[in-house]
């Protein structure tokens, strides 16, 4: 059966049911749009709409008309009983939930076409009914596949997310369908591999497969396709340096419809859990530490509030709170003011007790850096997050200070990481601790190159501007929208974790503290790493958990967003010893190219700013048309990614009108886009300069100088 064509006929079916009213009156009339809305979104179910083109759909649906009362959906029992007569195979398990409303759907439409009442108002009762099946438990009960994996040795798969074991049977079901073998028949005979090699059954089904192929392609076609515009500039102008002078700011707007390419033809990478309610408490257990510069602060009680949230937010893995501190730098070891401002930390520390919580206290002392040429916290963060872990796996306490509820750490499985001004939605650690469980994303090392070979050692979040940051001023308005996160939304893409199977890290995330501790302590050179996450991002290997996003403050005038872009820049720079040299980072003993990439692309963003600036100075003294062409193109690179969401508004907009629905704020949504995209050329200067600034800098600091290479200002500061 073509189910795409039923479907079609059906709706129109019921949307003349609708428009003619009748005695089922305004609430039925309203149930039967609902219904008529779910007509569409099966008819956009691709894998649905796959299945029902196979042999036994029809003979499916048949004994799915037998479960029916009169027509009707019976209780949940009865509806478990009766599918159990047979049993379900995994494919038939996976679409039972689109099955069954597509049965509904051709029982409302005969009895609209029939005008039968009784029989139309039983199918939309059915259907809201529907919601309340508990389809994970019906799946546990009547399929094969699912009752053949729970019997595995390991004893993994009973213990998994409902989602997890879906996910399981859909690979089941393609790799039968690529091995033209019957599913139940394989999930039998991969469960007693499984059971030989004494390991879980999830590792032969291909969940954490990546598209290398398909990644490496879009960013070669990126490259290639900016050298090829550039040559045709170079071509028209009949000028090479108009070539030149396009030739990077290009690789940015085809970067960028790579990114949205591989985004549209590459789904969400899924992240396998356990159950979290089945989870043991002993690995629940998490430190949750919030890294900052200890300083005099008015708004203590602020800071107070958001360590309580945090604690309360996520209860359920029953965490420790850290407040990883390091005194503000300075020329001696030892400052008069020390004291006094550790006891105000300190005395918070007691306040937060009161919760009823465990929060702890983390300050270390200054070392001399001969790179800053003054006394700071070793290595800064990174330094602070190693000594951290150092106390948790081995009990070594080198803090000045080590205050409150310190035993608790060393039962810690996990380390969450968070900068001060970043918010964690509530709830969301303990999906994350129970990914981190998961057989498939547990961490296995590579001694020889010590990194992670296989799994995950750190689990990455998505982060974005709060609401809060984007309506302080009018500059954040500009730069960063209306901020913070839809409330409906899904996964986000990731374009490392879906192609490559390794995610980037940016600062934030779940670590295993013990994994973490092992490889990175002693990794990287003294004195010489300024940004630290990505590098470390490779050596454990990340996946980003797309489905979590976190939200962040945003620099409020620009001065302050220059300040953070002027060392984000100077530490992507500074990388480079990642990359040449013998610190590179390595993989089965030779340069990992992937992490080399990604490196490196963060330094040629970096000189994107400056790289369009001089563009635009020496666009003036190209001959003829050279130069005006070379400033076109020059400018519709700095707004390509404005114009693009302004283009995206719009055509989204169009369809809506097209089918009769509101086009909600596109327009509004274009105007702003194309007021970004204006000023985004007008800032290019400043940030050209910033950029320029930044890189020279670095440079001379790494091959020169040997100096200031630790130079961060921390947000807070840089306001």
């Amino acid at each position: 059966m073509k189910a795409l064509k039923y479907i079609g006929r059906y709706e129109r079916e019921l949307r003349l049911r609708a428009k003619s009213g009748g005695a089922a009156g305004e609430a039925a009339r309203e149930h039967l749009t609902a219904f008529i809305r779910e007509c569409g979104a099966l008819s956009k179910n691709s894998a649905f709409l796959a299945f029902s083109k196979t042999v036994g759909f029809d003979a499916f649906l048949d004994r799915l008309d037998g479960v029916f009362d009169d027509g009707g959906l019976p209780d949940g029992d009865t509806l478990a009983a009766r599918l159990c007569r047979e049993g379900l195979s995994a494919e038939e398990a996976v679409f039972l939930r689109e099955s069954l409303i597509f049965a509904l759907l051709r029982n409302a439409a005969g009895a609209a076409s029939a005008d039968d009442e009784a029989q139309l108002k039983k199918a939309i009762f059915s259907f809201f009914t529907l919601r309340s099946v508990d389809f994970a438990l019906l799946r546990e009960r009547c399929c094969r596949a699912d009752r053949i994996f729970s019997r595995e040795k390991a004893g993994i798969y009973p213990l998994m997310d409902p989602e997890t074991k879906d996910a399981y049977l859909r690979n089941l079901c393609a790799v039968a369908k690529k091995q033209k073998r019957g599913a139940d028949g394989l999930a039998r005979s991969l469960t007693e591999r499984a059971d030989r090699e004494h390991t879980h059954v999830g590792f032969y089904l291909g969940l954490d497969r990546a598209h290398v192929r398909t990644g490496k392609a879009l960013i070669a076609a990126g490259y290639l396709i900016s050298l090829l515009c550039a040559a045709v500039i170079g071509v028209f102008t009949g000028c090479a340096p108009a070539a030149l002078l396009c030739a990077l700011p290009l690789t940015e707007v085809f970067g960028t419809l790579m990114r949205s390419a591989a985004s549209m033809r590459v789904r969400p990478s899924f992240t396998a859990r356990m159950d979290p309610d089945r989870l043991p408490a002993c690995r629940r257990r998490t430190a949750i530490a919030v890294c900052a510069v200890l300083s005099r602060r008015e708004d203590i009680g602020a800071l107070e509030r958001r360590f309580t949230t945090l604690y309360l937010s996520q209860r359920d893995c029953d965490p420790t709170v850290v407040l990883l501190g390091d005194l503000p730098p300075a020329e001696k070891a030892r400052e008069k003011e020390d004291a006094a401002l550790i006891e105000s930390y300190r005395s918070l520390i007691d306040r937060l007790g009161d919760v009823g919580g465990r929060f702890v206290l983390a300050v270390r002392g200054r070392k001399f850096s001969p790179t800053q040429n003054g006394f700071i916290g070793r290595e800064r963060k990174r330094g602070a997050i190693l000594a951290l872990t150092e106390f948790i796996t081995c009990g070594t306490d080198e803090f000045l200070l080590l205050y409150g509820a310190k035993e608790s750490l060393r039962q810690c499985a996990y380390l969450l990481l968070l900068d001060e001004d970043t918010h964690f939605p509530f709830g969301a650690l303990l999906p994350a601790v129970a990914a981190a469980e998961h057989p498939l994303n547990r961490p296995f090392l590579d001694e020889k190159d010590r990194r992670v070979r296989r799994g995950y050692a750190m689990f990455a979040f998505p982060c974005a501007p709060s609401v809060e940051a984007a309506s302080e001023s009018v500059f954040a308005r500009d730069r960063c929208g209306f901020g913070g996160v839809p409330a409906y939304h899904g996964p986000f893409g990731d374009f490392y974790g879906d192609l490559f199977g390794r995610g980037v890290f940016c600062g934030k995330g779940l670590a295993d503290v013990r994994v973490y501790d092992a490889l990175l302590r002693g990794r990287f050179p003294a004195e010489r790493v300024l940004s630290h996450d990505i590098a470390e991002g490779f050596v454990l290997r990340v996946k980003t958990l797309t489905d979590t996003v976190l939200t962040d403050a945003f620099p409020r005038t620009e001065e302050s967003y220059l300040r953070r872009a002027h060392r984000w820049i100077r530490g992507d720079v500074q990388n480079l010893i990642f990359v040449f040299g013998k610190n590179r980072l390595r993989k089965n003993g030779r340069t990992d190219r992937l992490a080399a990439y990604a490196l490196l692309d963060n330094v040629r963003r970096a000189l994107f700013p400056a790289a369009v600036l001089l563009g635009f100075l020496l666009s003036v003294f190209l001959p003829g048309r050279a130069g005006a062409v070379s400033a076109a193109v020059l400018v519709f690179c700095v707004a390509f990614p404005d114009l693009l969401r302004a283009a995206a508004a719009l055509v989204s907009g169009f369809f809506r009108a097209a089918k009769g629905q509101s086009p909600g704020e596109a327009a509004g949504r274009a105007a702003f886009s194309l007021r970004r995209a204006f000023l985004s050329v007008c800032r290019v200067g400043a940030e050209g300069v910033n950029a320029a600034d930044a890189v020279a800098r670095a440079l001379f600091r790494m091959l020169i100088s040997k100096k200031k290479l630790l130079e961060w200002t921390t947000a807070s500061a840089a306001e």
